[in-house]
């Protein structure tokens, strides 16, 4: 949180001048402004606010938790700002003393900055810069001040449990970025605090405080250029050391149906709905906060339709919702707070009895949905419009929240100059356009809900259990039940329950596998997992191989594109003794030589055995081919070469960086008793706790963060534009041909694509090669495909497609021929023919539903899609979006993707 500190000597001049500061005239056109980047990267920006009498300051340093790391959350920012605003205080006071300053000063921290802001009179603005620069230029960090911090930091979590706004802000922020360092809270943890020493506060600082991370910006009275020839002078010492700036980290809440629960020392429930909005950057912004305005107003607001909440009340508040879902017993016991506006979400919060939670929550998405279909009032439209435009202009007219949204609009848009135009942005969004944003804003997929829980006994009613099963409703994801569990220490649990099934099925999962390696460690996550099988810290190879034997237990690990699973199957009955085996191995391998041995040589025989799988073959040499510029063109086996050159400090520094709690998610689906696994997990897991941080997504040569989705990028080389090229990737004596021929397909976070596209695409490419391999025969009447398959992925950031068939050495020409044109048949044939389509849209859903029919299968889809999110952002059925692809989309999708089709021919080596 802001800490904000008035210096007492003053104070009393001080409010007297700020006070004045909210009355003087400061209208946005005609306003001077000047902007400049130095050549060393510094942001100088100075707005021109005549009348006023003090200046504001406000110096944002670009070091927060992009900086720390996109995986890890320890607070190294926040620690680092707190120095530095104490050494900042101590200086200031100095001056104060002698004459020379006079003013406020106050700091804080948001998720991708440090800001520190100062507001004096214009006389002193020269030494306040020169003073505040030196200090962050060369501070002392000392011993005394990081125990002082450290202190400050306890005091704020024994507090933090029972701040119900803050908890809720951190729960969501948890949940609906589950892929982005926004879902780490900005000051970190007490643990993490004690594990920090003052040398990484000093490396932390000398290697994010520097030129190309600072942006300063002033606003006053006072002549644009000038002062920012002082702030160029008081910051010539920086200079520019970082070797990328890292982007701001701007991207909206993507909302979903996903509910989160967490207990605290509160004494009534709490049930918070965030509906996503837009960033105050973004289009839509204005549209967005008329709605908040709206909603905040106390006026009866809107004429919902009647078969939402029946006839008798067409004019409805949130109150009236509440007790027509909870009955008037309960809401007398219920308080509605008015909803709040944050960046880029607006938040409806009620306190209730916990018992009442599950109503209560579904009420209020009743209450938002019904939003869509109101009756909206032009004149309550215009009338909110004018409240924000109002609030906007006093926003103007004070020199330090000018500052501070200026610097804000550095950081998110590096814009200077947006605050300016807010009002107008606000003018426009006439009432049509309000109704419109309101139609899209107050859906299903927009609206994530948190529940905050006192620590209660563990027992529950069947009336509780009711109560659960309606809130699970709100989930929406494919297959539930699905309820979810969030350890202390960040693990999160999904159990899935299928009464009756003959098995239960659990599945360790992480974000990392085939996108996180490079040549050099290629095959690093598929030797972990075989580490990982070997032996534990407390358990020999014999002893863990007899306890997995007890258990029914056959642990097996896979490396996927984007992730890394530890998976086994086991009776139900066996279930809480597996779940304890498979954490002690996910949490606690033991790396040995002997271990590592036995891994290599199990690596090296599955490399060997790879030359002889055409699927396997296919795969990867479509793989190689599409992405020359790695990650998702290396072998998940590794090469011949990374395996000899595997040592033990890789592997652990793979587990050291991507096997951390917050980190895993773990499914547990079957007839499975909840409370004994979970139980065994809590036992097992105790010891596995968040590690010191590591930035390795952004040290890694093959990653680009960004602030947009997707988040995270893999690069591709230039000449994407790869067309019919055949190479012979990989060869062994056979006497066949292999040859593979896809495209590249959108990412799973990109909008502008449905997510069914890859299921229907690889429908499609099935019935083109079913027809192909029917009407493709020699002389004799023989079928000249020996076989066929055709597969492919979507993941976080891209995706693929892909057709393969062996044909003998003599049709290899014509067969690579014949596929690309099967290739670019079938993606034609989607955009244009309505029939095929409909037939392929029905053989996708039923691949999706054979698939799932599996329970192993149905299991990892689900492990997948939470551990990204994508239960957030595709919360409808899979039947749902297979039926509404159009042409339209299709072509949207495949226009730059399809375009060139990419072959690789595997023959014989001469």
């Amino acid at each position: 949180m802001p800490v904000s500190t008035h210096l007492t000597y003053r104070s009393l001049v001080t409010a007297a001048l700020c006070a004045a500061v909210a009355v003087a005239p400061c209208g946005a056109a005609g306003r001077a402004a000047y902007t400049e980047v130095t050549d060393a990267g510094l942001g100088v920006h100075v707005a021109a606010v005549p009348g006023s009498p003090v200046v504001a300051v406000r110096i944002s340093v670009r070091g927060g938790l992009l900086a720390e790391g996109a995986y890890a959350g320890s607070g190294l920012a926040q620690a680092v700002r707190e120095m530095l605003f104490l050494e900042i205080m101590r200086v200031l006071r100095a001056e104060e003393a002698t004459g020379a300053y006079m003013g406020s000063v106050s700091a804080g921290s948001t998720h991708d900055a440090a800001w520190f802001s100062v507001v004096t009179p214009r006389d002193t603005l020269g030494g306040a810069l020169r003073a505040v620069a030196a200090v962050l230029n060369a501070p002392q960090l000392s011993v005394d001040d990081w125990r002082a911090v450290r202190e400050q930091a306890g005091r704020r979590a024994a507090t933090r449990e029972r701040d119900v706004k803050a908890l809720l802000k951190e729960a969501l922020l948890e949940c609906v970025h589950p892929d982005d360092p926004l879902r780490f809270p900005i000051e970190g943890a007490p643990a993490q605090y004690a594990g920090l020493k003052v040398d990484d506060l000093k490396r932390f600082h000398a290697r994010e405080y520097t030129a190309d991370r600072l942006s300063v910006v002033v606003a006053g009275d006072v002549a644009p250029e000038a002062v920012a020839q002082e702030i160029k002078t008081a910051f010539a010492a920086f200079r520019r050391r970082a070797a990328t700036a890292l982007p701001a980290c701007v991207s909206p809440l993507t909302g979903g149906p996903r509910r989160i629960e967490r207990l605290a020392a509160i004494t009534q429930a709490h049930v918070c709905v965030a509906v996503s909005t837009a960033g105050a950057f973004m289009p839509g912004a204005a549209e967005a906060e008329v709605i908040a305005a709206l909603l905040r107003h106390d006026a009866p607001l809107f004429t919902p339709p009647s078969r939402a909440f029946g006839r008798a009340r067409q004019e409805q508040s949130l109150g009236d919702a509440v007790r027509m879902a909870c009955g008037e017993a309960v809401a007398a016991d219920v308080d509605t707070w008015r909803p709040v506006a944050g960046e880029g979400y607006v938040l409806v919060t009620v306190a209730c009895p916990p018992a009442a939670a599950g109503r209560v929550a579904a009420a209020v998405n009743a209450w938002l949905g019904a939003l869509t279909e109101c009756d909206w009032r032009d004149e309550d439209i215009i009338a909110a419009a004018k409240r924000c435009m109002v609030a906007r202009a006093a926003r103007l007219a004070s020199v330090e929240t000018l500052a501070e949204d200026m610097n804000a609009a550095v950081l998110c848009a590096q814009n200077a100059r947006l605050p300016d135009g807010a009002i107008e942005r606000i003018a426009a969004a006439t009432p049509g356009r309000v109704r419109a944003a309101c139609a899209s804003l107050m859906r299903p997929e927009r609206m994530t809900v948190v529940v905050l829980r006192p620590r209660v006994s563990a027992m529950r009613t069947d009336a509780e259990e009711a109560l659960l099963a309606q809130e699970r409703s709100l989930l929406g994801i494919e297959q539930a039940p699905l309820r979810r569990v969030m350890l202390e220490n960040g693990v999160t649990l999904l159990f899935r329950t299928a009464p009756g099934a003959p098995s239960v099925n659990i599945i360790f999962s992480a974000i990392g596998g085939l996108w996180c390696e490079n040549e050099y460690d290629n095959g690093a996550f598929a030797t972990l997992g075989r580490i990982m099988r070997h032996a534990t810290r407390t358990r020999e190879p014999g002893d863990l191989a007899r306890a997995c034997d007890a258990a029914g237990l056959a642990p097996q690990s896979a490396v996927r594109p984007n992730t890394f699973v530890l998976f086994g199957q086991c009776l139900p009955g066996d279930a809480p003794a597996a779940s304890r085996l498979l954490a002690e191995m996910w949490s606690e391998p033991r790396f040995d030589n002997a271990g590592l041995d036995a891994a290599i040589a199990a690596g090296a025989a599955a490399l060997g055995a790879q030359a002889d799988n055409a699927y396997s073959l296919a795969d990867l040499a479509f793989r190689s081919l599409l992405f020359t510029s790695r990650p998702y063109g290396l072998n998940e086996l590794g090469s011949p070469a990374s395996l000899r050159r595997m040592a033990l400090s890789v592997l652990e520094r793979t587990h050291h960086d991507f096997i951390t709690p917050r980190n895993t998610t773990i499914l547990i689906a079957g007839d499975v008793d909840e409370a004994a696994v979970e139980t065994a997990f809590r036992a097992s897991l105790k010891r596995f706790v968040e590690r010191e941080k590591s930035d390795y997504f952004i040290s890694h040569g093959v990653f680009q963060l960004h602030g947009t989705p997707p988040y995270l990028t893999v690069r591709l080389p230039a000449d994407a534009a790869r067309t019919n090229a055949a190479a012979a990737l990989f060869a062994a004596p056979r006497d066949d041909v292999l040859v593979t021929c896809g495209i590249p397909l959108p990412g799973m976070n990109d909008t502008n694509a449905p997510p069914a596209l890859l299921d229907v695409v690889r429908a499609a490419l099935r019935t083109e090669l079913d027809a192909l391999r029917a009407e493709w025969r020699d002389l004799e009447n023989t079928p000249v495909i020996a076989s066929a398959g055709c597969d492919g992925a979507r993941v976080h950031d891209g995706g693929w497609a892909y057709v393969y068939c062996t044909v003998s050495l003599a049709h290899g020409q014509e067969a690579t021929r014949r596929i690309q044109v099967l290739v670019a048949r079938a993606a034609d044939r989607l955009g244009t023919d309505a029939g095929f389509l409909d037939a392929v849209r029905r053989r996708a859903l039923f691949e999706h539903q054979a698939r799932l029919a599996a329970m192993p299968a149905a299991a990892e889809y689900i492990a997948l899609y939470a551990q990204f999110g994508y239960d957030t952002l595709y919360s409808r059925s899979f039947e749902t979006y297979a039926r509404n692809v159009t042409p339209a989309q299709i072509n949207s999708a495949l226009r730059d993707h399809a375009r060139f089709p990419v072959t690789a021919l595997i023959a014989p080596q001469d």
